[in-house]
């Protein structure tokens, strides 16, 4: 049997706006703005961590007819430093802190099958954003001295004051860093590991931690037995 689906991202990708949508400056904060899009494809949208960015943000922003609902929810994505999760229907917003600790070890108790160290460059790590009259650029200057400037240059027409021009630079670097490919383990199973979720590795010299960009379970019944869990990982 083959069963062919689609997830959260997929529904959103069906729906595309028949009409302009158009919020000016101070209507509705990011979030909000993210419940009217992700509903239009019969999502609910929950904060669970949010930044405060998420929560009090109110740019100016529109919906062109003919834009579908997952280019709209990555374009208000990219304002804020947080990343949606589907559990169901439901769509749960997340701030992704470099600060976060491990919520699970993988190790002599749950040994790992295979795991590389990656170690893909990010595709910048100079962000310079330009709004009304005003700019501001971040670096990353580990990767600056690794692999010398990348630049990355956003027009962000919302950022009317060098703050918010700041924040905007330190959120598009801080997205930039979080694509990197850190590498891929295979484990047994586990049914409690989630999207996002910070993990760490440690055995006989190894200790590295790292944060879960995807999962792929593969189960197999026909001749070699095969039931294993792969972990897309990038940097914390």
């Amino acid at each position: 049997m083959t069963v062919t689906a689609t997830d959260a991202w997929g529904l959103l990708a069906g729906w595309r706006a028949r009409r302009q949508f158009a919020w000016p400056a101070g209507a509705a904060t990011v979030f909000e703005l993210l419940a009217v899009v992700l509903g239009r494809a019969g999502l609910r949208l929950v904060s669970l961590n949010g930044s405060a960015a998420l929560g009090s943000l109110q740019p100016a922003f529109a919906i062109h007819p003919g834009v579908d609902g997952r280019t709209a929810a990555r374009a208000l994505l990219a304002m804020v430093p947080d990343a949606l999760r589907f559990d169901g229907a439901e769509a749960v917003a997340s701030e992704l802190s470099a600060e976060e600790p491990p919520s699970y070890e993988y190790g002599p108790a749950h040994p790992w099958l295979r795991l590389s160290p990656g170690g893909v460059v990010p595709a910048a790590n100079r962000a310079l954003i330009t709004g009304n009259g005003v700019s501001a650029e971040t670096f990353d200057w580990t990767s600056v001295e690794a692999s010398y400037d990348r630049l990355v240059h956003v027009e962000d027409r919302n950022a009317g004051d060098e703050a918010a021009a700041a924040a905007r630079a330190a959120t598009a670097l801080r997205r930039l860093a979080l694509a990197r490919d850190a590498g891929e383990a295979t484990v047994r199973p586990n049914v409690g590991q989630e999207l996002y979720d910070v993990v760490r590795f440690a055995d006989a010299g190894v200790d590295v931690v790292r944060r879960v960009r995807g999962l792929s379970l593969r189960f197999r019944r026909r001749g070699r037995p095969l039931f294993e869990l792969t972990l897309r990982l990038g940097p914390v």
